[in-house]
């Protein structure tokens, strides 16, 4: 008899059934599947759906996840007595691979807790670390063309990528990499997000580098997440802009040879600029130019870029207090250029 407990979060997606149908057709069945539903915030659904928990672990399993059939077969053989949790990677229509599906122990829930913070799946993993469980990143074995993800994927991550979506989603997200002042990822899925061909690959862009600036003490993964805002009204009309008053070039490598502060400034107000004139294909061209520059402040011209879009009207005050809030998160960005491309 199977040893593990479906742990299905839902907020009242319609395509939870969805998720559903892919644990039935699991090669390992799960032994219970349990339902938490519309129970927010997220570190509230996980705790809720832990301690209902009777078997020695359990898998996480989202509303807009679609597990291949082997999935929790493949988790489970990764699950040895060090482990604490285990995490497959699932293909995403955005990113291409993302993180990911996760099989608990559930002795874990006994010792800490998912708490209330802006990023609690990471801080959760970080507390389970510090008692000396291991987490490990799993890839599966390779198939025979009988998997409908591609390699080395576990499933599917499938949430409506509408221009909402993906901003809320998105915003969210730079917030989480600025409270753990994880430039490395930021940077990785910046760049991932860059080589994307998908419709909302810009918005995601720009969302994940404005998030940064956001700073919060609690768990926002509710679904009011989800709903519009000013900001990101006025963002949708301006990326869907024509190429407002011609004949608008920036010459933007320049601009990136003053010192780090001067170099936001500067893209601070050129954001400003050209949102004010609506010229939306002239800053889709600072982004591709930027991301053809290898000088080592292109990182603060990228989120100068982005987040000088919600900063309309804003004085030299505003903008060095801007700065200063992400001034030591860019400075390993500059670290990270002197050594060489990341990992």
């Amino acid at each position: 008899m199977s040893d593990i407990t479906a742990v299905v979060l839902s907020v009242g997606e319609p395509y939870t059934e969805r998720a559903l149908a892919s644990l039935v057709r699991q090669t390992l069945a799960p032994a219970e599947t349990i339902l938490v539903e519309r129970v927010s915030p997220f570190h509230r659904a996980l705790n809720t759906g832990a301690w209902g928990v009777g078997t020695p672990y359990f898998v996480q399993v989202d509303a807009d996840m679609i597990l291949n059939a082997w999935c929790l077969e493949e988790l489970r053989q990764r699950m040895t007595p060090a482990v604490g949790m285990v995490v497959g990677p699932l293909w995403d229509p955005l990113m291409g691979v993302e993180i990911g599906v996760k099989l608990f122990r559930r002795q874990c829930f006994d010792v800490a807790h998912v708490r209330d913070t802006v990023s609690p799946d990471t801080d959760f993993n970080a507390a389970l670390k510090g008692r000396g469980w291991e987490v490990v990143y799993a890839l599966p074995s390779p198939r025979d063309g009988d998997a409908p993800t591609p390699w080395p994927t576990m499933g599917a991550h499938c949430p409506p990528y509408t221009p909402l979506y993906t901003y809320r989603r998105y915003h969210l997200l730079g917030a989480r990499y600025g409270y753990r002042r994880d430039f490395p990822t930021f940077g990785w899925r910046y760049r991932t997000l860059g080589k994307s061909d998908h419709p909302t690959a810009l918005i995601a862009r720009i969302a994940l580098a404005h998030g940064l600036f956001l700073r919060a003490d609690r768990d926002l993964l509710t679904p009011g997440l989800y709903t519009s805002s000013p900001e990101f009204e006025a963002l949708d009309r301006f990326l869907g802009s024509g190429p407002g008053a011609p004949g608008r070039a920036v010459e933007t490598v320049p601009l990136l040879d003053a010192d780090p502060s001067a170099v936001f400034e500067a893209f601070s107000r050129l954001a400003m600029t050209l949102r004010r004139e609506q010229q939306s294909s002239s800053f889709r061209a600072c982004m591709r130019d930027l991301d053809a520059s290898a000088h080592p402040r292109t990182w603060v011209a990228r989120v100068a870029l982005a987040h000088g879009l919600f900063m309309e009207g804003s004085g030299e005050g505003r903008i060095s207090s801007e700065y200063s809030k992400i001034q030591d998160f860019l400075a390993t960005g500059f670290e990270s250029r002197k050594r060489g491309p990341d990992r």
